[in-house]
């Protein structure tokens, strides 16, 4: 009986320790949702009685051991992250108070959409009926956007936004930049595809901390004499309310006589108006023409050998076919015989340079042409390679025309050049320009001790009783020991020198830095006039003779205002948006 006492007693005990043991596991309680620490992003859970949900996360809590778990998972960094991504998104109630907003904000993003659609057609030189189709392939391409279903951009309304938004802003932009500064005008007059005589003009300014030529007007010309082109350019400054007499400081054009004639011409016209004006022929035909008169010293059969070899076999397959096997036999390159400009003998200088490089091809090919087919042409032709003297002038010539072809290309760069011209003409031609502006490493030396001088060559730039403060400044800046450590870029260097500041906050050098820009902005030749009349051509093909003055003129505006950004990615702001409207665009 004791036995089974005692057996008793220790099953009751262990039995007993069992129940002390158990543990409960936390369910989880809704009153959690409201603490401050957890309102917002936790729910209960599917899962079961044990499990919380993290709606940022998306993620099940076992919350068995208690609240220190959501603890725990509302301090990690994912949690941080999700919950604040979040926070930002709209709830549905947002989207329904919110109507007209949302339909506002749909409304600028699909005029958005198609002013950069327009802007692709002007910049690519696309014919205007492409957007009739592109629209319609956008919409296709994306059938779960809004802003694509919206779009309603055909051939009319892409005109009007290339004219009346696009081009427009971007001319009244120049426009008022330009009745606050100094600027140069370049001027030129061509004939375009329709045999229509037109003027451009670009102007030269300093514009967003940098020199630019922006496309200023085309204007179509019933005649081109002096005093008609004259007219029209006042007349377009007038017009446009822009103070020519007070802000024009240079002009340049090539070297025709009703544009540059000392006795009656555009350029002396403008004199009357602004006698201090800072007149340039083009830089670029004054080498040409250099080049030309020197080169009628040479014998006429020197250039003569350059046009008749190119003419032997521009226009026969066979030939060219034949000449390659005397290249791979003498092992020069398979290149073939360049064409020489009827005009510009700086170009003739490539035709000479592959003319050199395929000599002793040459000279074996036309032997035996010769030899086979006995033909006049070919006999001329050998005559001329064979006589010692003409690989002679061929040699010379290919050493000295790269002399100008280097000024001619440098020249036509559409940053300035005039602070290089005289330095880089006295090289090689000894004296051509007397008034220049000194590099930054002239200036970096000390050199020059004034000023005044070069500023009294401009009296429209700067009022006489500023000179000595100009020169102060000057001599200040020479004795400046930061000097040194300025970029030798020009337009760096006098970006940096305006930073400068007196102890008192005020910039030290305004006057000096202000009359630099002005230098600057003066021209030196008209090859950015020229890249003009490139860019019409391209704009007015065979595809688009229909297209008149005033929308070739919007799709260069456009194209400036484009600037060095591309279609998708240059600024669109709410003034564009908000000249998209009916009445603007349908004017007409």
């Amino acid at each position: 009986m004791s036995s089974e006492s005692d057996t008793s007693d220790v099953n009751d005990t262990s039995v007993s320790g069992a129940a002390k043991k158990k543990k409960y596991a936390q369910c989880y309680k809704e009153s959690w949702e409201s603490s401050p620490r957890f309102k917002g992003w936790l729910t209960k859970s599917e899962k079961g009685k044990e499990y919380a949900l993290c709606k940022p996360c998306r993620k099940e809590i076992n919350v068995s051991s208690g609240k220190d778990a959501l603890v725990k998972h509302s301090s990690s960094k994912n949690h941080e992250k999700n919950v604040k991504s979040i926070s930002k998104q709209k709830t549905l109630e947002g989207f329904m108070t919110a109507g007209p907003s949302m339909k506002k904000n749909l409304e600028d993003d699909i005029k958005n959409g198609e002013i950069r659609l327009s802007a692709f057609i002007a910049e690519h030189n696309l014919p205007f009926a492409t957007m009739d189709h592109l629209v319609k392939i956008v919409s296709k391409i994306c059938p779960d956007s809004k802003i694509a279903q919206g779009l309603a951009c055909g051939r009319t309304k892409t005109t009007s936004i290339v004219k009346y938004v696009l081009g427009e802003h971007g001319f009244d932009t120049l426009r008022q930049h330009l009745r606050n500064v100094k600027f140069s005008l370049i001027v030129d007059e061509s004939t375009d595809r329709k045999c229509e005589k037109e003027m451009c003009m670009v102007v030269r300014s300093y514009r967003d901390d940098n020199i630019k030529d922006d496309f200023f007007g085309l204007i179509k010309l019933s005649s081109a004499d002096a005093l008609t082109l004259y007219n029209h350019i006042v007349e377009y400054f007038t017009s446009n309310d822009i103070p020519y007499k007070q802000n024009l400081i240079g002009f340049a054009s090539d070297g025709a006589n009703v544009l540059m004639g000392h006795q009656h011409s555009v350029m002396s016209l403008l004199k009357k108006d602004i006698p201090a004006l800072y007149v340039m022929k083009c830089i670029c035909h004054s080498f040409h023409l250099c080049a030309s008169y020197a080169c009628q010293k040479l014998p006429r059969f020197v250039e003569d050998l350059t046009r008749d070899v190119y003419n032997y076999f521009s226009s026969s397959p066979k030939r060219t076919s034949q000449f390659l096997e005397f290249q791979e036999f003498c092992d020069v390159k398979a290149h073939k015989i360049l064409h020489p400009a009827q005009t510009r003998w700086l170009s003739v200088h490539s035709a000479i340079s592959r003319i050199l490089e395929q000599y002793g091809a040459l000279q074996l090919y036309f032997t035996d042409a010769v030899s086979q087919n006995d033909l006049l042409a070919a006999e001329n032709i050998l005559t001329k390679l064979r006589d010692p003297t003409t690989k002679l002038f061929l040699q010379f010539l290919d050493f000295i025309l790269p002399f100008f072809t280097n000024l001619n290309k440098e020249m036509q760069s559409e940053s300035p050049k005039i602070h290089l011209i005289y330095k880089n003409v006295t090289n090689i031609l000894r004296s051509i320009f007397d008034c220049f502006l000194k590099n930054p490493a002239i200036i970096k030396s000390g050199s020059v001790s004034s000023l005044v001088p070069i500023a009294l060559l401009f009296p429209n730039l700067i009022q006489p009783e500023n000179l000595q403060n100009l020169d102060n400044q000057w001599r200040l800046l020479r004795n400046t020991k930061d000097i040194n450590t300025l970029s030798n870029d020009v337009i760096l260097f006098w970006q940096e020198v305006h930073k400068m500041e007196r102890g008192d906050g005020e910039l030290a050098f305004n006057l000096l830095v202000n009359f630099v820009k002005c230098i600057l902005s003066l021209p030196v030749s008209s090859a950015n006039v020229e890249r003009k009349f490139s860019q019409l051509n391209l704009i007015k093909t065979n595809q688009r003779m229909s297209l008149n003055s005033d929308t070739t003129a919007s799709l260069l505006y456009a194209k400036e205002y484009i600037g060095v950004k591309n279609c998708y990615d240059f600024p669109v702001d709410k003034k564009l948006i908000n000249s998209m409207t009916s009445t603007n665009l349908y004017r007409e």
